[in-house]
Order: C-alpha cells, then sequence, then structure tokens
C-alpha cells in the first residue's frame, strides 16, 4: 500500500495548523501609537484621520530653553475635518539617560472646524532634555 499521498496530505495540514497558532492575535489588543513625521507627538490611532501636526517643522515645532534653564518645546496640531472635538495632551519629559524627570499631567485641548492650535509645554525642572507627547481622545 502506497501511503506518500496519505503522509504528503498530513504534512500539508499540519504546516498550516503550524502557521496558522504563529499568527497576530485576533480580537482586542493594545493600541499602536504611531510618531508623527520629524516629531516627538505621538498621535492615538483613533486620531490620525482627523488631527496633524503641520509638515512643516520649522514653523509647525520648535525647542527652546526658558530663562531659567528648563525645556520648553512648542508645536502645532491641526484639525483636519470640519468637526468640532477635544483632545488630551500629555507631556513627558526625560534626561539624557532616558529617565522620566516630570510626567505631566494631561491638558485638555479643543478644536474647532479645521482650527490649527499651538501648544506649548514646559518641563517642571532643569533636568528634562528630551519630550514626548501623547495625544488621546478626551472621552
Amino acid at each position: 500500500m502506497r501511503h506518500e499521498p496519505l503522509l504528503a496530505s498530513v504534512a500539508v495540514l499540519l504546516v498550516a495548523l503550524l502557521s496558522a497558532c504563529s499568527s497576530e492575535p485576533e480580537g482586542p489588543v493594545a493600541p499602536s501609537v504611531a510618531a508623527s513625521p520629524l516629531s516627538p507627538v505621538l498621535i492615538n490611532p483613533q486620531l490620525q484621520n482627523v488631527l496633524v501636526v503641520p509638515a512643516d517643522p520649522g514653523t509647525a515645532q520648535s525647542y527652546t530653553w526658558t530663562p531659567d534653564g528648563r525645556l520648553r518645546y512648542d508645536f502645532r496640531l491641526q484639525n483636519k475635518t470640519s468637526q468640532s472635538f477635544a483632545v488630551r495632551v500629555r507631556a513627558t519629559f526625560y534626561n539624557d539617560a532616558g529617565v522620566p524627570v516630570d510626567d505631566q499631567l494631561p491638558t485638555r485641548v479643543f478644536f474647532g472646524e479645521y482650527q490649527d492650535q499651538p501648544i506649548s509645554v514646559i518641563c517642571a525642572n532643569t533636568e528634562g532634555k528630551k519630550v514626548k507627547v501623547q495625544v488621546t481622545p478626551a472621552n
């Protein structure tokens, strides 16, 4: 009796089952967050179709130091729609080693139709050298 076709079929079935087990999970997963180009601003995926950091980094964002030596980050967010909504903006400042030195409470920012909104965040101390800003829905 020839078992080669049967063995080949079983092997193909096993490969298909094993590859299905190694795929990405379906269902609820943690939301991914995407950075805007050339920006430390991380916009939640739920907002990426309605909110953007304007593409011109020269006028859309800047880093400066306050007179007392604290990092200040100014940036703009632009509503790309005719809808009004609110978001939460939360800044975290880090030292040179990447350790958080100022994790600020979220600030609610309101947007009108197609509104371009300037936003400033300032580190609470002089240790901050880098910043990450998270923008999430204000639900």
